[in-house]
């Protein structure tokens, strides 16, 4: 684990902030040009793990010869005595999975834009000889402006160097998106990623995966080969166009499996799009907005009306009334967003917690100004366009040592393995999803006034959707459990 003395260090002119994502060998952080402001993210290997550093020097030699829109530019790599650093572009709009509602899905025509920007990114990658072997929700970001970003090149390796081709037989990736033939560890690098890109844009539509693996473990694989007419849900909601597009590359023979040439000729995905231009987002605005949309219709977020034309309502809360509530609103209850604007909190850093990639970086002691509350106004999800705080988070009245045992008691019951830290009120946790992928994060409590408390769930590790599965997990198991008080 990483030294938390390194959380204010000063890398490169850079200054070290809050971390937003951690993996096994180090972890990622928000780092602040000291001089100008300018904002990076800073990925942090330590030395002590030899194999760790051997597979990052593989992958820096690979990440910092890419120069392509679609992927996260590495600025360029230094070290010190206890750790690695990898200066990387700032994704400020986070995963673009936390946009995407469970079993909901995008509409079409997002899911449109979003893949043709992956295949260009996959299509430069397999240009330069590199297959990235990694290809999942977690490792695509978006950019401030909605556009897709291919990051982690933990596991990419060189599949063509001088003309020459060779085949992979390292058996990587995470099983709901890898390919059938992994599993052999004797395959060729493109068809791998092609074949990733087809579970992504059947989870960009579905808001799911297809199968928890490619292998006949899996009741749904097996369904996949044995009905190819794909009569059943959720294939039969998917248009006939995009349904044979996604037939064509998850076609399980590699040597038949659609080449990013058969992709790009394909008559849905050449198909046109008024959002791009030149391979870019050119309304950021109205992708934004069409996002939050989808959200909404899925109850994962609430639209307000803009605040002047709301009525002012007292809603002080009876704090006895109050006191075995449970959640209270998963957005921001309205009265208290000015309150908490013209209010100044003294917090200590060690305990706030940015939730991921914000849009933009805010220091610690102004958190709460900025926040992403899950209701938010027309005239605040344009301004904001694309906040990357994930809606995993409610409200409350309770007592934090009432709501720290009640979260307790529900890990329990879900045979999770968890670490408390009652002085701090945050929960580590470290399980797997259903499809038996690793899920860890940590749950913490804080103060927004002297009564309001918010609860926030974020995620180290894990499929986004999955997260926002586990969350509605604990907290219906909370309001079930308050319903039997």
């Amino acid at each position: 684990m990483l030294s938390s003395q390194i959380i204010q260090k000063n890398v490169s002119g850079y200054i070290l902030k809050e971390t937003i994502g951690e993996g096994s060998n180090g972890k990622v952080k928000i780092a602040v040009n000291s001089e100008n402001g300018e904002i990076i993210a800073v990925k942090i290997i330590s030395k002590q793990n030899t194999k760790a550093r051997k597979n990052l020097e593989r992958e820096i030699a690979l990440h910092q010869c890419l120069h392509h829109e679609n992927i996260i530019k590495l600025m360029r790599a230094v070290e010190d005595k206890n750790f690695v650093y990898m200066m990387m572009e700032y994704a400020a709009g986070g995963e673009l999975f936390d946009k995407i509602a469970a079993d909901y899905g995008l509409e079409e025509d997002l899911a449109h834009f979003y893949y043709k920007q992956l295949v260009s990114g996959m299509e430069y990658l397999h240009s330069r000889g590199i297959a990235h072997r990694d290809l999942k929700p977690e490792n695509i970001l978006i950019d401030a402006n909605g556009n897709l970003k291919i990051s982690d090149f933990g596991l990419a390796t060189l599949f063509k160097y001088k003309g020459v081709t060779r085949r992979l037989t390292s058996a990587c990736g995470t099983p709901p998106y890898v390919a059938p033939e992994i599993h052999c560890m004797d395959y060729e690098g493109p068809p791998v990623d092609i074949w990733s890109s087809g579970i992504i844009l059947f989870a960009l539509l579905a808001g799911n995966t297809p199968w928890d693996e490619p292998t006949p473990r899996s009741e749904e694989f097996v369904a996949f080969i044995s009905h190819p007419s794909l009569d059943y849900e959720p294939w039969n909601t998917f248009s006939k166009p995009v349904l044979s597009l996604i037939k064509g590359v998850l076609t399980i023979e590699p040597n038949k499996r659609y080449t990013i040439e058969d992709i790009k000729k394909d008559p849905w995905f050449t198909r046109k799009n008024e959002m791009i231009t030149n391979g870019k987002c050119n309304n950021p605005n109205k992708l934004a907005e069409r996002l939050v949309k989808k959200l909404t219709m899925a109850g994962e977020i609430k639209i307000m009306e803009p605040l002047e034309s709301q009525q002012e309502v007292n809603l002080q809360p009876d704090l006895e009334a109050n006191q075995s509530s449970g959640i209270l609103s998963y957005s921001q209850p309205e009265n208290l967003q000015k309150s908490i604007d013209d209010t100044q909190y003294n917090y200590n850093d060690q305990n706030i917690m940015s939730f991921s990639q914000p849009i933009n970086y805010i220091p610690n002691d102004d958190i709460f100004k900025y926040s992403q509350s899950q209701s938010i106004s027309f005239s605040q999800s344009q301004s904001l366009l694309f906040p990357a705080e994930r809606l995993t988070h409610f409200y409350t009245y309770d007592d934090p040592k009432i709501i720290f045992g009640k979260m307790k008691e529900v890990l329990d019951g879900f045979l999770v393995p968890y670490k408390a830290q009652l002085q701090s009120f945050k929960i580590s946790f470290s399980t797997v999803d259903k499809r038996k992928c690793p899920l860890n994060g940590a749950i913490r409590i804080q103060y927004v006034d002297h009564n309001l408390k918010l609860v926030t769930f974020k995620k180290s590790k894990g499929d986004p959707i999955e997260f926002k599965r586990f969350f509605r997990a604990v907290i219906e198991a909370i309001q079930s459990n308050v319903n039997e008080e």
